[in-house]
This record gives structure tokens, C-alpha cells and sequence, in this order.
């Protein structure tokens, strides 16, 4: 587990927007960011379907592997907080992006892999 870089904190940021330009008042959101450098973003759709899965799902329909996930969660209008994802999404993580990074909270921002990640 180690502290974030810059691409990383970038892409909490990008995770953010995306919560914060998004309609129909969504939760979550979450950023991909690609072995070719691109961002994916998406939002969760109502309770049963995580904005985790949901950017995992359009990186991968890239045809591109995911390398970094960040997901925030909605708390105010004006704050959100990042947020590890739940156990299904860890899940979809491990078997559709194996070795993919997570930035996660952890006595402060932190990234680790899926086996890294604190419990649900």
C-alpha cells in the first residue's frame, strides 16, 4: 500500500466531476484510467448497479485493459469523499481487471491492489 501520485489524485478529481456534472442525482461515481492513458467515467444507477461496474464495464468495451479505479461518494453538494468498492464490485475487479490499482481511503488516501483494499 503507498500514497497516491499525481495520475492518481488526477484521476479523484476526474471521479468527482463526473459526480458532480452527472443528472438524476446519483450517488457514486467512479474513474478508470486505462493502460493507454485514457479516463472512463460513470455513475452508480440506482442501488443495483455501481458506478464501479459501470466504468470498469465501458473501459473494458475499449478493448483496453483498466490499471487505476477510484470511486467517490456523494455527501453534500458541495463534498464527496472517496470510497472503497463493496464486496461484488471487488469481485468484478479481480476476475475482469486482475492487477488493477485502487485508490482508496486508509488513514488518509492510499492505493493497493483489490486484496489490499480495508474490509466491506
Amino acid at each position: 500500500m503507498r500514497r497516491p501520485d499525481d495520475a492518481e489524485l488526477r484521476l479523484v478529481g476526474q471521479a468527482v466531476s463526473a459526480l458532480r456534472r452527472a443528472t438524476g442525482h446519483p450517488s457514486r461515481s467512479a474513474a478508470v484510467r486505462t493502460e493507454d492513458g485514457e479516463v472512463v467515467t460513470a455513475v452508480s444507477l440506482g442501488p443495483t448497479v455501481c458506478a464501479e461496474a459501470a466504468a470498469l464495464g465501458a473501459a473494458l468495451s475499449r478493448g483496453t485493459k483498466a490499471v487505476t479505479l477510484v470511486a467517490v461518494r456523494h455527501l453534500s453538494d458541495d463534498a464527496t469523499r472517496v470510497s472503497a468498492p463493496c464486496a461484488g464490485c471487488r469481485q468484478l475487479l479481480k476476475t475482469y481487471a486482475p492487477g488493477i490499482r485502487v485508490v482508496h481511503l486508509n488513514d488518509g488516501l492510499r492505493v493497493s491492489g483489490v486484496d489490499g483494499l480495508p474490509p466491506v
